[in-house]
């Protein structure tokens, strides 16, 4: 029992860790009411610039979203944080689709700039309004396009005020783009690219260096993501 919780608090702790994520884990269409689809995501996220070092490591995600009423759902998202939402649909028949999915997010962006010997000393997270608009065209019968714009809205949670420029407030403007590929009845798969740029950028001056160099905190770069997303649904669409 011991090592099975540790595994699941393992687990959680690596979909908390990371940045904040510039993808969706949803598609254009809500889920019907009454039905459950769960999914599952690796997202691959460009590192900020001012990082010592660049890696690129793969983020787990784990999706879950319901139907409710006819055309709305709602979801939860653990990526990188958590990500509480709806999904409204706007418009949707055989080709087309409209949708609009308010959240509310929390992430914990723990590629912080500040560096001591013991490794990182500060957290930079967030607490975000995302509002992506969802525009998606069947292009075959078992393949649908689409595009999802957001302004993300938000301040940060942390202990850097006196050292930032610009406030504690956040906006981003991101836009992903994706394709679903209905392999069964039951399975979706959506290979997906994003980018976000901010609206607002910071500076922080780092209290480790004896220059007081100037660095840029992660939201402060345009920045590039790919996902991979695996969805698993109970009807059959």
């Amino acid at each position: 029992m011991l090592g099975l919780m540790g595994r699941v608090w393992a687990a959680s702790v690596m979909l908390l860790a990371g940045c904040y994520p510039a993808t969706e884990l949803q598609r254009p269409r809500v889920v019907k009411a009454g039905e459950l689809q769960v999914a599952l995501g690796l997202r691959v996220q460009e590192p900020p610039r001012w990082l010592h070092f660049d890696p690129v490591e793969p983020a787990p995600e784990l999706g879950v979203r319901v139907g409710v009423a006819r055309g709305v759902d709602v979801g939860l998202r653990l990526a990188s944080g958590l990500e509480v939402g709806t999904k409204v649909q706007l418009f949707d028949d055989p080709e087309l689709a409209l949708a609009i999915a308010p959240a509310a997010a929390w992430s914990g962006d723990h590629d912080s700039p500040y560096t001591d010997e013991s490794g990182p000393a500060h957290d930079a997270d967030v607490l975000m309004l995302r509002l992506p608009i969802f525009a998606g065209w069947r292009a075959g019968k078992h393949v649908e396009i689409w595009g999802a714009p957001s302004v993300d809205v938000g301040t940060y949670v942390d202990d850097l005020d006196d050292a930032r420029s610009g406030g504690s407030s956040v906006a981003l403007l991101r836009c992903a783009l994706g394709i679903d590929l209905k392999v069964s009845s039951w399975l979706t798969l959506q290979p997906q690219i994003a980018m976000f740029a901010p609206l607002i950028k910071h500076t922080l001056t780092d209290p480790y260096t004896d220059s007081g160099d100037r660095v840029r905190l992660s939201q402060g770069d345009n920045r590039f993501a790919f996902a991979l997303n695996f969805f698993f649904d109970t009807g059959d669409d």
